[in-house]
């Protein structure tokens, strides 16, 4: 029989529930699990995170510090072994979209192409 614990899966930015993983996000929220800036993630033990998810989040950050503070802390909080998945925008593929002739205005100019959009 494993008595071992369940592996610790934490989704920073996250707004959904998903089983299995626990939410970090700046603003409270019904679904969030921890409140926190994901450059501070010294609410986590060292090597306590087996998985960590993150998606559009890091384009949010600084260049003045703030990204590599926010890199340290990921690998930080990581067991060894642990496993890191990243999502940021394609910014050569948002262009190329942005510049067809054939791309609708709406879609050029309405919220969601290049700034995000939150459904």
């Amino acid at each position: 029989m494993d008595t071992s614990p369940p592996p610790f899966r934490l989704h920073i930015g996250g707004q959904k529930p998903l089983e299995g993983w626990k939410i970090l996000d700046i603003a409270p929220g019904p679904f969030v699990d921890y409140v926190g800036d994901c450059a501070d993630l010294s609410q986590f033990a060292a090597n306590s995170v087996d998985e960590l998810y993150l998606s559009h989040v890091l384009e949010h950050l600084g260049h003045q510090g703030e990204f590599e503070q926010a890199l340290t802390g990921f690998f930080r909080v990581l067991k060894p072994g642990g496993v890191i998945s990243v999502g940021v925008p394609d910014m050569q593929a948002l262009c190329e979209i942005f510049l067809a002739p054939q791309t609708p205005l709406g879609v050029k100019f309405g919220k969601g192409l290049i700034c995000g959009s939150l459904k």
